[in-house]
């Protein structure tokens, strides 16, 4: 019996259920629309629950602040400036306190994007199995021209997921 049989004994009537469910939508274009609209779906209610739950001026203001102090640190070691490396030395603590308060802020970030994305891209992906979802308009290298469920999720998905975040206000990247 392997590990995850309780998982499959608990996802079998769902996936059954959902299998009947999305009938009308396991073909294209039905499929393909269904995939944009689920991800798009999910994207907004995380982007929401993300700008609740993240304070992101104070994210950006310890961002804007650990940069400065390690372009100063980076400087002071390039030009041998031991003064200079000493003085930054001294503010290390408060830094490593604003990375450490900075990395939580994150690992809440995937949480709440993990929670959907574990629960229903599996449940999903099971049902998708062995579907072609979308058709590529170009052969690109590591992408199927026939794709099935899992390759238009992550294309609509990143392709939602970037202009969302920048709507929010909840991009955390260094592209300011």
């Amino acid at each position: 019996m392997n590990g995850l049989s309780w998982w499959n004994d608990f996802t079998r009537p769902i996936v059954g259920w959902l299998t009947v469910a999305l009938i009308p939508y396991k073909t294209i274009p039905a499929s393909t629309i269904f995939v944009v609209v689920m991800s798009t779906v999910i994207s907004i209610i995380v982007s929401v629950v993300n700008r609740m739950v993240i304070d992101v001026s104070k994210l950006r203001e310890y961002r804007t602040e650990v940069n400065a102090y390690m372009k100063d640190l980076n400087l002071a070691r390039e030009s041998s400036d031991r003064k200079l490396e000493s003085r930054l030395k001294r503010r290390q603590a408060k830094v490593n306190q604003l990375q450490s308060w900075m990395m939580k802020q994150q690992l809440k970030l995937m949480a709440i994007f993990m929670i959907p994305f574990g629960v229903l891209f599996p449940l999903l992906s099971e049902v998708y199995t062995g579907l072609v979802i979308a058709y590529s308009p170009v052969s690109l290298p590591y992408l199927p021209r026939e794709m099935g469920f899992v390759h238009w999720y992550l294309i609509c998905s990143f392709g939602i997921n970037l202009p969302l975040s920048r709507v929010f206000g909840i991009s955390f990247g260094g592209e300011e």
